[in-house]
C-alpha cells in the first residue's frame, strides 16, 4: 500500500514558480505557482527509495517543460507535415500573445523526441494497447501523426468534460497506478 496516496499524509511543505506557456490563452506565464508537498507517512509505510516529496503539476503541463502538451504536439505535427525548422520558429515567435516566443532547432527536435516517447508508452496501459496498435504504421512519422491526432480529439473516460491531450495525459496517469506513469515527460522520482 502507498499510503502517501492517502490525503491524511500529504503537506504542503513549500513551492516554487515556473515558466509556462498556455497555447490556449496564449498567455506568458513567467512564475507560475507550483505547489509541492512532503509525504509525512511512516518510514514503513513509503515504498524503499521513494521520494518523500512531490509537486503537483496542472495536467497540461509536461514536467521539465516550458510549454504546454498541446503546444507540443502542434509544433511536431507542423515538422512531421514537412515544415521547416525556421518556418515553425518563426510561426511560434507570434504566437505568444503578451510577448514573442523564442523556439530553437534543438528544442523542436527534442519535442518530437518526447512524442515519440509518450507513444512508446501508451501500451504499457492495457486499455490503450488496442489503440496503440491501430496506429502503427510502416513509417514512424505516420505513427506519430495518427497518434498526435488521436490525442487532440480524446475525449476522457473518467472526466467526459475533459478533451484533449490533457485529458489523454491524466487518463494514462490514473490508469497507470500504483506505478505512476507520465505520458508526456519524466517526472524527478522517475530520473
Amino acid at each position: 500500500m502507498d499510503s502517501c496516496s492517502d490525503f491524511v499524509y500529504l503537506v504542503s511543505n513549500s513551492g516554487y514558480t515556473r515558466f509556462a506557456f498556455d497555447s490556449v490563452t496564449g498567455i506568458v506565464f513567467h512564475d507560475f505557482p507550483i505547489l509541492r508537498f512532503e509525504c509525512n507517512a511512516p518510514a514503513f509505510f513509503r515504498r524503499k527509495g521513494k521520494h518523500r516529496t512531490f509537486s503537483l503539476l496542472p495536467a497540461q503541463l509536461i514536467p521539465y517543460e516550458r510549454y504546454d502538451i498541446t503546444f507540443v504536439l502542434n509544433i511536431v505535427q507542423s515538422r512531421l507535415s514537412g515544415s521547416s525548422l525556421k518556418n515553425i520558429s518563426d510561426a511560434v515567435a507570434n504566437e505568444g500573445v503578451q510577448e514573442p516566443l523564442l523556439l530553437e532547432a534543438r528544442k523542436i527536435r527534442s519535442f518530437i523526441t518526447l512524442v515519440g516517447q509518450a507513444f512508446d508508452r501508451l501500451p504499457l496501459i492495457s486499455s490503450f494497447k488496442s489503440t496503440f496498435l491501430g496506429m502503427l504504421t510502416s513509417s514512424a512519422s505516420e505513427s506519430l501523426m495518427r497518434f498526435i491526432t488521436w490525442g487532440k480529439g480524446y475525449c476522457s473516460y473518467v472526466f467526459p468534460e475533459l478533451t484533449g491531450p490533457a485529458a489523454l495525459a491524466l487518463d494514462f496517469y490514473r490508469s497507470s497506478l500504483p506505478h505512476v506513469f507520465f505520458l508526456f515527460g519524466t517526472p524527478s522520482q522517475q530520473r
